[in-house]
């Protein structure tokens, strides 16, 4: 989100269009985090008073899909089965009151602003982590608008990634926690980004960028009897974990295309300014 005030993108999008595109991923973690968030803070008071609160999930307008879950785990600590499932859940709940909106799907899905997002792979979700001093990420790019299957097996070779090597699972956590997360791409990439104007490539931190918005809520329930085993098959990684070297060629590629477009508006406000002089 901060990418769309930061200056990669700064010639890209209309004043408009940057705000379509931020109420879309905002929506979309909203949506996610007020799901997800209760059933956390029900499963913190379980732990903390060694009793099961499970089955006040409807109350907080979780889906009825997830309450056998978090019973299933709280007897057997199956931390993949909830994982998968709090992924198969997230994506159902955002697929009806978000990825099929008919003004999200024209103003932002069909625009060429997100077509040329796509094409240049700038949606890719990554971990960071450091290794001899330097910062290397694994990853993958993502559609927001994807199928609904193809969402679901994102998040778990996502899940899959992060857990595939405990060496590498120890150095992302290291990374994490050494680090005050503010938004802004110089968090792990202080090289190439800066939350400040001054130098690089400016990336702002998310709250100078974007103001709080209130969202509404509904709570109705996606969940159809048997409809969302088939999501539970097994977690496949791809070949290759690493995408630093491809973080790195398709951000030099966007700049390149930034910088070529702040030419192109610089020579149109000069010879505006030229035809009015004249």
């Amino acid at each position: 989100m901060t990418d769309l005030k930061g200056s990669l993108l700064e010639h890209v999008f209309t004043a408009q269009s940057r705000i379509d595109f931020f109420s879309f991923l905002e929506k979309a973690n909203a949506f996610i985090f007020h799901d997800a968030y209760p059933q956390l803070l029900l499963y913190e008071k379980s732990k903390e008073e060694n009793k099961n609160y499970m089955h006040l999930l409807p109350q907080f307008g979780v889906s009825a899909f997830m309450e056998p879950i978090w019973q299933t785990f709280l007897q057997h600590q199956h931390s993949q089965l909830l994982t998968i499932a709090l992924i198969i859940n997230e994506q159902h709940y955002i697929e009806t009151r978000l990825i099929s909106n008919a003004y999200y799907r024209t103003h932002v899905y069909e625009s060429l602003l997100f077509k040329y997002q796509e094409f240049f792979h700038l949606n890719h979700v990554i971990f960071p982590y450091e290794v001899d001093q330097r910062v290397k990420v694994i990853g993958l790019n993502v559609s927001h608008f994807a199928p609904l299957e193809q969402r679901i097996e994102l998040g778990k070779k996502l899940y899959g990634m992060l857990y595939a090597s405990p060496y590498q699972l120890k150095n992302i956590l290291r990374f994490v926690e050494s680090k005050t997360h503010t938004g802004s791409r110089s968090d792990y990439w202080p090289h190439v980004f800066s939350s400040r104007q001054s130098r690089g490539i400016f990336s702002p931190e998310l709250n100078t960028a974007w103001e709080n918005h209130e969202h509404v809520f509904t709570n109705e329930d996606w969940y159809q009897t048997g409809g969302a085993l088939q999501y539970f098959e097994e977690v496949t990684l791809p070949e290759k974990l690493d995408v630093t070297r491809k973080y790195a060629s398709t951000l030099a590629i966007v700049r390149t295309g930034a910088g070529l477009l702040s030419l192109k508006d610089k020579f149109i406000k000069e010879a505006h300014t030229k035809g009015e002089k004249e």
